[in-house]
């Protein structure tokens, strides 16, 4: 049986491909595979198409069976399959019957011999007058056993013609619709006789391109996607397949075209698309041969135009495939894997990507495609390696550095405790860091000062107490660290300032005693004219008494006792000196200090005709001071520029007394218009028992005295003087360098006592 036959007897029977398929359990591409001669027609259909012949004329005419026309004996009757099932007249479509003394299991064979058979033969007539029928163009219809001819309209008989969802048109030669079925014609209007390019796209000449002219000349068919408009004007898409229709002869008379609307389709696939282009990541579906079939915009444009070519090429510039491949992975075990890769874009540049690959597609159980989104993370991967370098070098350099630093997290454990405060404190690591809070570490002035809201704690003087109690003077700076103007912590950077204090208590000590050396000198020479001064004395005396003159033995006993007398002062100021005296630091108002100067002098002024202008800073807080000290520093300058006033040739003369704190120094100012001082005198005031004082009016170890009391207190004095113009002196008291009082210091050493024995039970 070929395809026309087949064609012709489907026709006849007025079956539609459907229908044909489901008659003859097989699928519907079958049918259309037969039909178009692209398949030949199997044994099994062909010998379906006759039974079913056979079984739909059996009430035209009767059939008898084999047996009698052939006389079987009985005992062949017995030993056949057709005699058993009581089918003589479908001997030829039963395996396995006995015809002429053999059995034919081949159905090829077995219908060679059938056919030449007289049971056979009115099959072979229902055959042909099937074929004959549909070229006459005449149908047998059967219906309830009656035969009806009438007019066939084929192409109607290829489906459900008005009943399925599609569009269905059938074109003639000229391009003119000549049959549409009920969908078409709501769709598009009524359109029989009209062209076919006028009806879909408004047109009025065939399209350039035209699908239908393409199928005429070779007969394929052809799926494509059109557009075209409705009836409503409306632009939509069409999935059209175009088959052709061929006549008995082979002619190709019609093409059939089915019209699937796919507008919606379409719109959804351009935003898949465009978002497949516009996505900011690189996305590929590669086959099993690791070959990239389709790439997005992304990709191209980063890495090229490289369709068809392996990925490993495409991303990496490689000739082998990668040692650690996501879509091989994914190729072996069907799931989704992630990885890190390093590829090189189109300019050579390396890029750094986070793929995700994923399975896209199987076919006959075999996962086919892979699909590859890759996200450039190159610039994340270079902050993060730039992160972990800055990291790094942050982490070197607080365990290189020499100076100690500790910080605190925002709940106030210490969580930085580098090498250098170990080696200063000697605290065990592992029983700082994340162990104990930082207020037992940190020194009382930098806790008050970031207690009392300062952001930052400029260098200042303060003490540690170490692991086995030890007092460590540090010198430190600190800072209240702040996250988005939240509080998170603190950290304390600090030196060990042992050595320093060593070396200023050495220094003031040499000063001292290079102080004693000169002053000893000096003191030999008063001493000196003192001796001389008794010597004169002693020989007035002794004159008085040789001659009974009482008047020149008082003369001479009043020269003996005032050079005692400044024998006795200057003994005593210079051992007041030499042995130095000890703080007694306690907590002072500076304001009162200063008040109690004014009140001791401000007399004196009046009567030394010196006019006073005490310019005194209320609401100084209290600082660790020793209050007589301080006094006697005051009470030295104060009466010095008495002095410059008095031997000042000025008619007006003034001396202003200012007490203020500037920039954390408590700082005392005494002001004059006095004599001034001239360059010699200014490089000696602070070097040797020097006075500008006349005889007996003065020692010259007032401003010693005023600068050893001063520099003990962590300060400094400063001057400006000039000859005829006045001077200014200025004592700064820096509150970070204050001494600690007594009370305080043992305060803290109980303190650290207790926190040293609640940490080793």
């Amino acid at each position: 049986m070929n395809s026309k036959e087949f064609l012709s007897i489907r026709l006849n029977m007025g079956k539609t491909q459907k229908e044909m398929a489901e008659l003859l359990g097989t699928s519907l591409r079958s049918i259309q595979s037969f039909e178009q001669g692209w398949r030949k027609i199997p044994n099994e259909i062909e010998r379906q198409i006759l039974y079913v012949l056979v079984m739909r004329s059996t009430k035209e005419q009767s059939l008898k069976p084999c047996w009698e026309l052939e006389s079987c004996p009985q005992d062949k009757k017995e030993h056949c399959p057709a005699w058993e099932l009581d089918s003589g007249h479908l001997c030829w479509f039963i395996n396995g019957t006995i015809c002429k003394g053999r059995a034919y299991g081949d159905w090829s064979e077995k219908m060679e011999f059938c056919q030449e058979c007289r049971v056979f033969q009115p099959i072979k007539q229902l055959y042909d007058k099937a074929i004959r029928s549909d070229q006459e163009g005449t149908s047998l219809l059967y219906e309830g056993g009656g035969k009806k001819e009438g007019k066939s309209e084929k192409w109607r008989s290829f489906d459900l013609f008005d009943q399925v969802p599609t569009s269905i048109a059938i074109i003639d030669r000229k391009y003119r619709i000549v049959d549409a079925n009920k969908r078409f014609e709501d769709t598009f209007g009524a359109c029989n006789g009209k062209k076919c390019f006028e009806v879909y796209k408004g047109r009025k000449r065939r399209c350039r391109h035209c699908v239908a002219t393409e199928t005429f000349m070779d007969g394929v068919t052809r799926v494509s996607q059109e557009q075209g408009r409705d009836i409503k004007g409306n632009l939509n898409h069409y999935l059209v397949h175009t088959s052709p229709y061929r006549d008995l002869e082979g002619n190709i008379t019609h093409i059939i075209e089915m019209s699937t609307d796919i507008t919606e389709k379409v719109r959804v696939q351009n935003e898949y698309m465009t978002i497949f282009n516009n996505v900011p990541c690189y996305i590929t579906v590669i086959d099993r041969d690791f070959k990239v079939v389709k790439s997005n915009r992304q990709f191209q444009k980063t890495f090229g135009k490289y369709q068809g070519t392996h990925c490993y090429e495409s991303y990496k510039k490689q000739k082998d495939i990668c040692e650690e491949c996501p879509a091989m992975v994914v190729f072996r075990d069907g799931k989704t894997h992630n990885s890190l890769q390093e590829g090189y874009d189109k300019k050579g540049n390396k890029v750094v990507y986070m793929v995700t690959a994923t399975p896209y597609s199987k076919e006959d159980g075999q996962l086919k495609y892979v699909i590859e989104m890759a996200l450039d993370v190159t610039q994340t991967f270079l902050l993060e390696r730039h992160l972990k370098e800055a990291r790094e070098f942050h982490q070197i350099m607080i365990q290189s550095t020499l100076t100690g630093i500790i910080a605190d997290n925002k709940d106030g454990i210490i969580n930085i405790y580098n090498p250098s405060a170990k080696k200063m404190l000697n605290y065990p690591t592992n029983k700082v860091v994340g162990k104990i809070p930082g207020e037992r570490l940190y020194p009382r002035n930098f806790l008050s000062a970031i207690e009392e809201g300062d952001d930052t704690v400029s260098f200042r003087e303060g003490e540690l107490t170490g692991y086995k109690g030890n007092k460590v003077p540090i010198a430190f700076s600190g800072v209240r660290l702040k996250k988005d103007n939240e509080y998170i912590g603190k950290v304390m950077f600090f030196q060990d300032i042992s050595k320093i204090k060593q070396l200023e208590s050495e220094i003031i000590e040499a000063e001292r005693l290079a102080a004693v050396g000169q002053t000893v000198a000096g003191l030999a020479h008063g001493i000196k004219n003192v001796l001389m001064g008794l010597e004169g004395g002693m020989y007035v005396v002794n004159s008085g008494i040789k001659r009974s003159d009482n008047g020149l033995v008082e003369q001479g006993w009043g020269m003996l006792q005032n050079n005692i007398e400044k024998i006795s002062f200057f003994v005593k100021e210079f051992l007041n000196f030499a042995r130095g005296t000890t703080l007694k630091a306690e907590l002072t108002d500076p304001y009162i200090i200063a008040t109690d100067i004014v009140d001791l002098y401000k007399d004196t002024m009046i009567q030394s005709g010196i006019e006073f202008l005490p310019k005194l800073e209320e609401n100084i807080d209290k600082a660790p001071m020793d209050a007589q000290g301080v006094h006697t520093c005051i009470a030295n300058l104060i009466s010095n520029a008495i002095d410059a006033c008095l031997m000042s040739d000025r008619k007006k003369t003034t001396i202003t007394f200012s007490l203020f704190e500037k920039n954390g120094n408590i700082c005392y100012e005494v002001r004059d218009n006095g004599c001034g001082m001239d360059y010699e005198v200014k490089k000696k005031i602070f070097t040797s028992f020097f006075t500008t004082k006349g005889s007996g009016e003065g020692t010259g170890l007032g401003l010693l005295t005023t600068r050893k009391i001063v520099h003990e207190h962590g300060g400094k004095v400063f001057f400006e003087s000039g000859l005829g113009k006045g001077s200014v002196f200025r004592l700064e008291f820096p509150r970070n360098r204050l001494p600690i009082p007594p009370e305080e210091k043992s305060q803290l050493l109980s303190a650290k006592t207790d926190s040293l024995r609640h940490k080793g039970t």
